[in-house]
């Protein structure tokens, strides 16, 4: 994730045990434009969705608006795993 100031945090998801399975949370957002991006090198993104609303074509790669009193932002991608 990158954050307002242009300095991008790596979190991991999955099965390295590094956080729960498919998910991470951030917590003190400041005012901004955020991008976050899904390394989809082993299994693509076949779906994306903000705060509940799907974002058609899914992308690797999404930015989004946040401030203070707005919801906090929820991102989700999904991947599909094409090697089963």
């Amino acid at each position: 994730m990158t954050d307002p100031s242009g300095v991008t945090n790596t979190f991991y998801t999955g099965d390295d045990g590094s956080l729960t399975p498919g998910s991470v949370s951030v917590c003190g957002l400041v005012a901004g434009i955020y991008t976050v991006k899904e390394d989809n090198s082993i299994y693509p993104v076949y779906s994306l969705t903000f705060n509940g609303i799907s974002i058609s074509p899914p992308q690797p790669v999404y930015s989004f608006r946040w401030v203070a009193g707005n919801p906090d932002p929820s991102v989700v991608f999904q991947n599909v795993d094409i090697f089963y």
